[in-house]
């Protein structure tokens, strides 16, 4: 036998590791490779047996198919010559792992129960990559786990362990070595070879061995490390066979009072004496494991039935930047600029709906590939899957997200039962649940679907399907799901798969569903990012157009989302109905400026989708903007926040809108109730400082603002604010080095270029720099031309022409109000003209034609509740260009008996006080 120091065919052995019924293991450096490597030289009668030695090969060839990180890798397999006895030996060359036996980790670290959890969830998740595999191991004990530095168990001699005799007589029971590698239930002896403690009884018996004789000796090595004895021993190897067999462990509580009943439950299901009893499927137990050691790790005790509650990523970059539309789009700001928030709102109880049958909720699929790269499946193979059942006459599908909702708001999001899961799908109406996993096989994908009754938690079927293109798989797994439910897709759909729905690829769906995930928490570079991945596999896709036009239009950049809107509508019948119909809104509303057909469109979709939350949050938003009715409004936001307390959009919106009513308070509550669910959601910290400023309280606000930016410290988002409040402080000085941070974190960053010029421009005014800040609004509004937007000209524009009339220089007012009038859109046209009449009278009168168009216009764009608003805006421009103050005062007067929300805020009603005491 080899020895240290000896060089074996292309190895140097290092020193012997140990020695069992397999054969020797030796530390050797493979001197081809440079690397230390586990060489196990097989046993000599191997090489006299050709069947057995070739079956060998062909176990070793699978079991190197198993990648797993729990599972010590085999590199090779070979032959080489003893350098002494010059006999041929067999080899296989192995992953060398550095660390303890699991028996000695336990004993040296003494491990808490949440470290254990963790340890048996990753030795049973190798179990299942091996098992997928259809490889058992037949030995699985602590000597054969090894736990590394890091604390990471590696299951060694994975699939060579087959036993190759049936029992046929236990021999010489004095035999108590029970360190030996299985090989087989007895030698040609009589003796026992096997570690006999850890033995499934039907490996006892010597009957066919299946994964579910694996997950018998896994229960025994939990129960081991937990009980710090093994459920089986007796005094001689056949009594503890014997107890294997036929007898009763003693229950886990009782040797460890401390034991989780959950954690009993599932050694007992593991340790069942018939496979049938056991878990079927190793998957399961991790998914159970993993549930139970998230509680030790939460800190909460309760028991039962586990699953993931998968949380959303964090993140923001804030969508809740105002357009602000001028004088009299002040009024209809609050109608048009809404699309430029987010939502919220405080809820009561849910009715429980009727569970029928024909009510399907699609609870998700786990991802069991192992492959990072199909993670996104886990919630995009559900959305695909419902807008394949949505198709289905007579079948109404609930979504997981839609139960997820539910589950938050009974309070039992965090970790719930599978029986949680159940009850809230039933509450929902579901009558039927769907559950599964999804496995890689090579090129493939293997999609496993369960379908239980929502009551009872029986199982009423389930159905597998498997390939390569995902779409495929999932339009063949609704023709055999709404086949077992007895109901069929619609008789003549548009579309007969989901590939003719959404995209052509599952890869570019996958980029497009990344990028929504970013999309909802406002983090667009990132979400663009991705979606201009998917329009590279499929530029046919127009959701990937709509939503890049959707976050370019919330940071101001109106006129470079028209192409993407135009693209988008050039694909939009490919889309579902749900999604053609919000394309048209936003259509009607950015490239069309039609906002009195996008809330009746909205209000349609709301009644035909209650509990789409996009829909909810921005039909609730014009509902207050165009009716002024904050009762509905505010009962559609809480409606939203009855479903999910923390949608972004929702909270957002609604908090915008409190802020617009002066309800500050109740803003900053929504506001960090976000911010509970999503820490580094960027706008909702910066609000929040907002809010206590608009309340008078500065400190705070400088603390919210401070705390910003420790958060973020790469991120110039609250430097403005910053700045403002060190000129309300009257330290220009501060002020300016506030302002100079925002260009040295993103030099070169249009977005931030024009951010930092209007800051410093509004520094100079506070000083007296009057025409200092001019030259920067000169610069502001080169900027804008270059990235030739319209609505950033038309801002620039407008406010050099604001400005220029407090400087009392009327004549540039005009010139630059006027240039400002054709990037003005439909409902902002009044504007510069009722802002000229201001400047210059004279010249104003010149303009009546264009005012009636203007109002003619804002009609056509706009509900006939706002049309009072333009009707208003005719009166007041009378008032100045005929110097009637009776007029402009009875504008203001109107102006005042408005709902709140239409006044056009404070500075309609200072320059009404203006007005007045002028007389």
């Amino acid at each position: 036998m080899l020895r240290s120091g000896q060089k074996f065919d292309r190895f140097e052995i290092l020193e012997k590791l140990g020695e069992g019924g397999m054969g020797a293991v030796f530390l050797a450096e493979d001197q081809k490779l440079g690397r230390k490597v586990a060489l196990k030289i097989l046993p000599e009668d191997f090489s006299s047996d050709e069947e057995r030695l070739e079956r060998f090969r062909r176990e070793a060839q699978t079991a190197a198919q198993i990648t797993h990180p729990n599972i010590g890798a085999i590199h090779d397999l070979g032959e080489g010559v003893d350098p002494e006895s010059k006999k041929a030996l067999h080899f296989i060359v192995m992953e060398y792992v550095p660390g303890s036996p699991l028996h000695k980790y336990l004993i040296e670290k003494k491990p808490d129960m949440s470290a254990l959890l963790r340890i048996s969830e990753k030795i049973a998740a190798g179990l299942a990559a091996a098992h997928k595999l259809g490889i058992v191991h037949r030995d699985i004990k602590p000597d054969n786990v090894v736990v590394t530095e890091d604390e990471e168990p590696k299951i060694l001699d994975f699939g060579l362990a087959k036993p190759t005799e049936k029992v046929i007589d236990f021999g010489d029971d004095s035999n108590e070595d029970a360190t030996v590698t299985v090989a087989g239930a007895l030698t040609q002896d009589g003796k026992i070879v096997g570690t006999v403690d850890y033995m499934s009884p039907e490996q006892a018996q010597g009957a066919t061995l299946d994964t579910r004789s694996d997950i018998f000796s896994f229960g025994v090595l939990l129960y081991r490390i937990t009980a710090g004895e093994t459920p089986f021993s007796g005094p001689t190897q056949v009594s503890t066979l014997a107890k294997i067999i036929e007898g009763t462990h003693t229950a886990l509580s009782q040797r460890n009072e401390a034991t989780h009943p959950e954690l009993e439950r599932i050694v007992d299901k593991c340790l069942q004496k018939s496979p049938q009893d056991r878990y079927q499927d190793t998957r399961d137990l991790v998914v159970d494991l993993r549930q139970l050691r998230k509680v030790y790790d939460s800190g909460i005790t309760d028991s039962g039935m586990f699953a993931t509650a998968q949380k959303p990523q964090s993140g923001s970059a804030g969508l809740g930047k105002k357009l602000g539309l001028g004088l009299v789009g002040l009024a209809a700001a609050a109608a048009i600029i809404v699309f430029g928030m987010k939502l919220g709102g405080d809820g009561g109880p849910t009715p429980t709906a009727q569970a029928s049958e024909g009510h399907l909720a699609v609870l998700g699929f786990e991802n069991k590939t192992g492959d990072t790269e199909l993670a996104w499946m886990e919630t995009g193979l559900s959305e695909i899957l419902l807008t394949d059942l949505a198709r289905c006459e007579g079948l109404t599908v609930i979504s997981r997200e839609r139960v997820l909702d539910e589950l938050k708001r009974t309070g039992k999001s965090k970790d719930p039962g599978h029986r949680d899961w159940l009850n809230a799908s039933r509450t929902l109406g579901a009558g039927t649940i769907m559950t599964g996993a999804y496995y890689k096989l090579g090129d493939q994908v293997r999609i496993d679907a369960r379908v239980e009754d929502a009551g009872s938690g029986d199982l009423v079927f389930t159905e597998t399907v498997r390939g390569a293109d995902a779409f495929g798989l999932v339009d063949s797994l609704t023709a055999r799901v709404t086949k077992q439910l007895h109901v069929v897709p619609d008789a003549a759909p548009a579309q007969s798969s989901v590939s003719e729905m959404m995209a052509t690829s599952a890869e570019a769906y996958k980029h497009y569903h990344l990028g929504m995930e970013d999309f909802l928490v406002s983090e667009f570079d990132d979400a663009r990012a991705e979606f201009q991945k998917a329009l590279a596999v499929d530029s046919t896709f127009a959701l990937p157009y709509m939503r890049t036009g959707m976050s370019l239009v919330f940071e101001g950049k109106t006129q470079a989302a028209q192409g993407y809107f135009a693209k988008a509508s050039l694909y939009a019948d490919k889309l579902p109905p749900r999604e053609q119909s919000l394309l048209d809104v936003y259509l009607d509303v950015w490239t069309r400026q039609d906002y009195g057909a996008s809330y009746n469109k909205l209000e349609l979709l709301a009644e035909k989708y209650p509990d789409d939350k996009e829909v909810l949050s921005i039909f609730a938003s014009l509902v207050v903007g165009f009716n002024a009715d904050t009762t509905k409004g505010f009962a559609l936001f809480e409606r939203v926040l009855e479903q999910d307390p923390t949608f972004p959009w929702a909270v957002s919106f609604y908090a915008n809108t409190l802020e617009q009513f002066d309800q500050h308070e109740r803003a900053i509550v929504l506001w960090e109730r976000l911010l509970e669910t999503y820490p580094d959601y960027k706008e909702g910290w910066e609000k929040i400082g907002d809010n206590y400023l608009s309340l008078g309280n500065i400190d705070k606000a400088m603390e919210t603002y401070q705390g910003y930016t420790q958060r973020f410290p790469d991120d110039p988002g609250v430097y403005n604010d910053l700045a403002g409040l060190a000129i309300r402080k009257r330290d220009f000085k501060q002020a300016r080095e506030y302002t100079e941070k925002i260009l040295s974190l993103k030099p070169g960053d249009e977005r931030w270029s024009r951010s930092y010029l209007m800051t410093k421009a509004n520094i100079d005014i506070w000083e007296g720099n009057f025409h200092d800040s001019l030259d920067l609004f000169r610069k502001y509004l080169s900027f804008a031309e270059g990235a030739q937007d319209s609505t950033q000209i038309f801002q620039a524009l407008a406010t050099m022409g604001v400005w220029w009339y407090r400087f009392e220089d009327p004549d540039s007012s005009v010139y630059y109000h006027r240039r400002s009038i054709p990037y003005a859109q439909p409902v902002s046209q009044m504007q510069p003209i009722n802002q000229i009449s201001l400047a210059d009278p004279d010249q104003a009168k010149e303009m009546e034609d264009e005012l009636e168009a203007a109002i003619q216009n804002f009609k056509d764009h706009t509900p006939g509740q706002l049309w009072q608003l333009a009707d208003g805006t005719r009166l007041f421009f009378d008032g100045i260009t005929n110097r009637d103050t009776t007029k402009m005062l009875a504008y203001f007067d109107a102006l005042t008996k408005l709902p709140e929300n239409l006044q056009g805020g404070g500075g309609n009603k200072v320059f009404y006080a203006r007005l007045l005491t002028s007389q």
